[in-house]
């Protein structure tokens, strides 16, 4: 998980007649995190929709250089947007030295559209293998896309993928999501659907419904490394907390870790991009207040989390 960190000077007096007021106060500091609209919780990935379950057709697709196969799944049209993570296949034979390419394009009609994302490929082999999807890639509702295979193999045997006759989807998947029921095949430049009535075994993976913009952690930290407690003790599903400062302290640091891994976390008025996700602030008397924003990978669901240290009079100069 990334981390994120804030740092917050104080200010400690120099005047001698304060300087034993100074070390012997403790200064109660409060802070508070707030949601400006609850975020979605983690969510494991699970399959939205896929028809490897099915039973197998005889025989399997080849892809060759000169040929490039896909099939077209839809998305539910009453959910909200989805986060892909993977794509399955179901593998005949993966020989040695072929690189096959798996993406996600747009559809066009009932062939594919512009490509969306390459996804990554796994170690050769056989059976169902699982192609990644980077992070962010968002599936709209109510929408049709297309997985397209592509290899540089010239040989019949070199990259092949099974079929199935079935024109169901297995049992599980998200409301409303579909597999279309015939493969798509480009010969040349043209794409066509196939004759065959055979449809890919194929499964689509991510999250449904809103992305993750919570928090996975969150620690303090005073100028010198040791830690600061939170009260209550950090969950994700707490808003307010408040922490126990001494006044000798003269810097906080404040640590944000989104709970996604794909998720990002923005600092308000931080200036100084040479140190992404840190932001060094000066604290002035009263409030400072800093926004912390996570956006979930599904670059739709946010999350403000706004810190809010105070500082009483005594830290005046």
């Amino acid at each position: 998980m990334a981390a994120h960190a804030v740092r917050i000077p104080g200010r400690s007096t120099d005047l001698p007649h304060r300087a034993i007021a100074r070390w012997a106060a403790v200064l109660v500091a409060g802070v508070f995190f707030c949601w400006s609209a609850a975020p979605a919780g983690a969510q494991q990935p699970r399959t939205l929709v896929g028809n490897t379950g099915q039973a197998t057709a005889s025989g399997s697709s080849p892809v060759f250089a000169f040929q490039s196969v896909g099939m077209q799944f839809s998305t539910g049209a009453s959910a909200g947007p989805a986060t892909l993570t993977a794509v399955q296949l179901e593998i005949n034979n993966w020989a040695s030295g072929v690189t096959p390419v798996v993406s996600l394009h747009a559809a066009s009609g009932q062939l594919p559209g512009a490509k969306i994302v390459t996804l990554t490929n796994p170690s050769p082999g056989t059976g169902l293998q699982t192609f990644a999807a980077p992070a962010g890639v968002t599936l709209q509702p109510g929408t049709t896309y297309t997985v397209v295979i592509e290899s540089q193999s010239r040989s019949f045997s070199g990259f092949s993928l099974y079929n199935t006759e079935s024109a169901g989807e297995d049992s599980g998947g998200a409301a409303g999501w579909r597999i279309a029921d015939t493969r798509l095949i480009k010969q040349g430049s043209a794409w066509t659907a196939s004759s065959a009535n055979l449809s890919l075994k194929v499964a689509v993976l991510g999250r449904a419904g809103p992305g993750d913009a919570t928090l996975g952690a969150l620690t303090l930290v005073d100028g010198e490394g040791a830690a600061i407690d939170l009260d209550p003790a950090f969950s994700a599903g707490t808003a307010s907390y408040t922490a126990t400062v001494a006044h000798s302290v003269s810097a906080l640091t404040v640590t944000a870790t989104a709970a996604d891994t794909g998720a990002t976390i923005a600092i308000a008025n931080d200036d100084d991009e040479s140190t992404p996700g840190t932001a060094e602030l000066s604290l002035d008397v009263g409030a400072n207040t800093v926004t912390v924003t996570v956006t979930a990978s599904d670059a739709v669901t946010t999350g403000s989390y706004t810190v809010t240290r105070t500082c009483g009079a005594n830290c005046l100069t």
